[in-house]
């Protein structure tokens, strides 16, 4: 890559945070720590929502763009037509970043001639105590060249839980050359679509740090929580499911 200019698309709910004030402002604060911070960071809010000052505040790059229609899927699209710079980075809300994984995920997608890098998890709790590693590469850990989202036409906001599942199998149906990063500890991947696929790597590029550079907040108000609590979300859930096997042969990942 010629530039390392990162333009960081966090999707948000405005959620509060247990301890006071939002999720947001702490995804937003582990961005602008990063040894090598992204050049903007655009909230990508529903239609009429607004910014909260105390999280405007925190940085003159930080900037809000409404989506077209209610859901992460649209803002998060809408989000990525507006961004300035050649490479995208997506975090959850009400994920944070440990201080290296910009810088990471950046070098590591350039020693590897990657288009896509995406990242395990540590697993935490509302407080920040560890809960575990979870592998799927969520969007929280995604950095990729615009040009490729603007290829593979973004997000399908026809899905409204697994819309992360239906952008991975388009980049593997395109064959666009991926990385997926994890601690340094022996990690090979264990799930046969992985294996079978040839565009995808696994590393440990976190210089013998032992735990992942994403920390992936569990809590009672996540999307998967709601999955698991509310039959109308578990229906969909299912519904999603199948037709993502019967998109690309399997759940992709």
């Amino acid at each position: 890559m010629a530039t390392q200019a990162v333009s960081l698309v966090i999707p948000s709910a405005l959620a509060p945070h247990p301890g006071g004030g939002f999720w947001l402002a702490r995804a937003v604060v582990s961005a602008l720590k990063q040894s090598r911070p992204p050049a903007e960071v655009v909230v990508a809010l529903d239609p009429g929502a607004r910014l909260p000052p105390e999280v405007a505040a925190l940085s003159p790059c930080v900037r809000a763009v409404n989506g077209e229609a209610p859901g992460h899927q649209a803002a998060s699209n809408a989000a990525v037509r507006s961004a300035g710079y050649p490479l995208v980075a997506f975090l959850e809300d009400d994920d944070t970043w440990e201080p290296w994984h910009l810088e990471s995920a950046w070098e590591a997608m350039c020693r590897h001639a990657a288009d896509f890098v995406s990242s395990s998890q540590r697993l935490v709790d509302a407080d920040g105590a560890p809960r575990g590693v979870f592998d799927f590469p969520t969007a929280s850990g995604w950095l990729l060249d615009r040009l490729v989202w603007v290829r593979l036409g973004g997000f399908d906001v026809s899905y409204r839980i697994h819309h992360d599942n239906d952008f991975l199998g388009k980049l593997n149906r395109a064959g666009v050359r991926r990385l997926h990063l994890t601690e340094d500890a022996p990690s090979p991947p264990r799930r046969k679509d992985v294996q079978r696929l040839a565009c995808f790597s696994w590393v440990a590029p976190s210089r013998g740090r032992l735990v992942p550079s994403v920390n992936r907040s569990v809590h009672g108000g996540s999307v998967l929580a709601g999955v698991k609590r509310d039959q109308e979300k578990a229906q969909r859930s299912r519904a999603e499911y199948a037709r993502l096997r019967s998109e690309y042969g399997d759940i992709p990942w």
